[in-house]
């Protein structure tokens, strides 16, 4: 059997693998596509099903594309075969959304950040995924002698701001849901610590010296 690939998008994130099959029941599709499984996700991912034959595949996107599920109008368009390359590609997009959406959630709640470079990086260890918020003065006119000069092995002297997590087996972080999991504890994370620093700014307190 022939199958002819298309892109699912703009979907909301709430999306369920039965909801699709529902979305999906006038047509033969494979069972094997993914949804990134990233609860409470702000932006909503692409995902790739394969259909049998190319009228079904071309009909799909006519009679789908542009309908409304959970709210959202969707988009379903004809994509060429390349892999896991397009759900790569997707991924990407959302992590750098996601990275903006967390440096502007920093200088909202983080008044004392608004001069400083913020910046958003990533590693893994084994099955965990880190996302660090770090923060470095701009280098100034007024700034010190030694901010000038050009380090040789091209590194700076960052502040950790705050840090997210995620963990879960190589089988489900391969569609890029560990590394956005991660993004996404760290941006609840600034928005929850940001909440509780305004309150604690608000309360007796955090000024009074004895509570007593």
């Amino acid at each position: 059997m022939h199958w002819d690939k298309i892109e699912l998008s703009n979907y909301p994130p709430q999306l369920t693998y039965q909801d699709v099959l529902t979305l999906f029941q006038d047509f033969t599709i494979s069972p094997d596509f993914v949804l990134p499984n990233v609860k409470n996700l702000a932006y909503p991912l692409r995902t790739f099903i394969r259909i049998a034959g190319e009228q079904e595949a071309e009909r799909a996107v006519q009679e789908l594309c542009w309908s409304k599920v959970g709210g959202r109008q969707i988009n379903v368009r004809m994509v060429e075969e390349t892999g896991h390359q397009e759900m790569e590609v997707a991924v990407a997009d959302v992590a750098d959304e996601m990275k903006i959406g967390i440096v502007n959630t920093a200088r909202v709640y983080n008044p004392h950040l608004t001069t400083k470079i913020l910046e958003v990086r990533e590693c893994m260890q084994g099955t965990a995924n880190f996302a660090f918020l770090q923060a470095r003065d701009p280098v100034t006119v007024s700034s010190k002698p030694e901010a000038h000069m050009l380090s040789t092995d091209d590194k700076a002297k960052w502040e950790l701001v705050m840090a997210g997590r995620s963990e879960g087996w190589n089988w489900k972080m391969k569609d890029g849901s560990g590394r956005l999991a991660a993004l996404k504890d760290l941006q609840d994370t600034l928005q929850r610590q940001g909440i509780m620093r305004k309150l604690w700014g608000q309360w007796e307190g955090s000024s009074a010296l004895d509570m007593h």
